[in-house]
């Protein structure tokens, strides 16, 4: 790249330089062994210098090729063309040791000096162009614009925002009901995490992915629990309520001081571990389960409860489920919303209930809200359910001022699914 910009600054023309990355060579990996999946690259590498003999190429990852171009004087090189003949040549049929194989990439390109004003940039953004491709925003090829560097700069700024906002402790946990609808009482509160921007008030899903890009999910959490704990501390503690739900991520699964966080932050609050309830998702139980396991048998050991989270959108294998220390299982809001409409869903609804219960487990339908949701769920036998029916997440404050209002028992009535 050095070299390519100092024969631009003397001969004019430009450069174009393109990282592709071959899309599912795991299983390449898996199947053919490191051996084959090297020859496979050796053969991608001999394709690459024969379709374009004058580039400069190197393998600089796994799987992931670097590529640059020089065009001298008043020629222009067309990056799309470029891309289009790479990938060409990625989905052309390879054999290797007898089987045949076919591949597909993703390409990020950009072009300099027009674009890109230093060798440097020039890969930063090739970089931000086949991670935009390998997301799937614009095709298998992303030719590098305007519009991507608006995107870079914009998620420059909301890196910046969101470290600010971990050192201002912007980041509020929101409590979500859960309902013992046998005396629409509020059994326990599900924590949700919540970004205070200026007047708005922002979802997960408009953070959490970032945050776990940048690796601060750690933070954000330990924040969150923080807060939580202080602010239900006296509920707890009083019995008012019965236990705090917080969501574990999948990744924080492969931190094994993770689950140590969270009992060490509740036994700062002063609360036993018999308050806390773990929540985790089907699939992370069941894509590392010897890991998933050892996690939840710290937790039983403590004297926490886990709860299923999402149940019913995974691929639950039955054998383990029943090998695993969980205490609930929560049947998803996917399910809930078509309990009343589909006969089939209803059915599973069912099923999964009479399962809880064979394995000596407590059931909470998510997302539950209408009356005729919350009649079926309790006729089939689940008596705990939260959802927009009861109430929606609400910051400590107002949660405070709800069971202010309905008294020490906490009742809480069912509301109108436009409240």
């Amino acid at each position: 790249l050095d070299d390519a910009f100092e024969r631009v600054e003397v001969c004019g023309g430009n450069i174009v330089c393109a990282l592709m990355n071959i899309d599912g060579f795991s299983r390449v990996n898996d199947q053919l062994g490191h051996g084959g999946a090297d020859r496979l690259l050796a053969l991608l590498g001999r394709r690459l210098r024969t379709i374009v003999p004058e580039a400069r190429i190197a393998r600089l990852d796994g799987d992931e090729f670097g590529l640059v171009l020089w065009a001298a004087g008043g020629d222009r090189l067309d990056p799309r063309a470029i891309g289009e003949t790479l990938l060409a040549a990625v989905r052309a049929d390879a054999i290797i040791d007898n089987r045949l194989w076919r591949l597909d990439g993703r390409i990020g390109l950009v072009t300099a000096p027009s674009v890109a004003s230093s060798a440097a940039e020039l890969h930063s953004f090739a970089d931000a162009a086949v991670l935009a491709a390998k997301k799937g925003l614009a095709g298998a090829i992303v030719v590098f614009d305007d519009s991507l560097r608006m995107a870079i700069d914009s998620r420059r700024r909301r890196e910046v925002d969101m470290r600010e906002a971990l050192g201002a402790d912007a980041f509020e946990p929101w409590l979500q009901p859960i309902v013992d609808v046998r005396g629409e009482r509020i059994h326990s509160l599900e924590v949700l995490a919540r970004w205070r921007v200026g007047d708005e008030i922002l979802t997960p899903g408009a953070f959490l992915p970032l945050a776990e890009e940048l690796g601060l999910m750690r933070e954000l959490d330990r924040q969150i629990m923080t807060r939580a704990f202080a602010a239900t501390r006296d509920w707890l503690a009083s019995g008012v309520i019965g236990s705090l739900s917080i969501n574990v991520s999948p990744r924080d699964l492969d931190d094994a001081d993770v689950v140590a966080d969270l009992l060490v932050t509740l036994a700062r609050s002063g609360l036993p571990p018999s308050r806390l309830v773990i929540e985790l998702t089907e699939t992370a139980l069941f894509e590392d389960f010897d890991r998933a396991r050892e996690l939840l048998e710290t937790l039983s050991k403590s004297g926490s409860r886990v709860a299923l989270d999402d149940f019913g959108t995974g691929y639950s294998n039955l054998r383990a489920l029943a090998r695993l220390p969980i205490d609930y299982i929560k049947i998803d809001r996917s399910l809930v919303s078509e309990i009343e409409t589909d006969p089939r869903v209803l059915a599973l609804c069912a099923a999964s209930i009479a399962l809880a219960r064979a394995l000596d487990m407590g059931v909470v339908a998510e997302g539950v809200e209408t009356p005729t949701q919350a009649h079926l769920l309790r006729a089939l036998g689940c008596q705990r359910m939260q959802g927009y029916l009861f109430s929606p997440a609400l910051s400590a404050e107002a949660l405070g001022r709800k069971l202010h209002a309905y008294g020490a028992s906490s009742e809480l009535a069912p509301r109108a699914r436009s409240a």
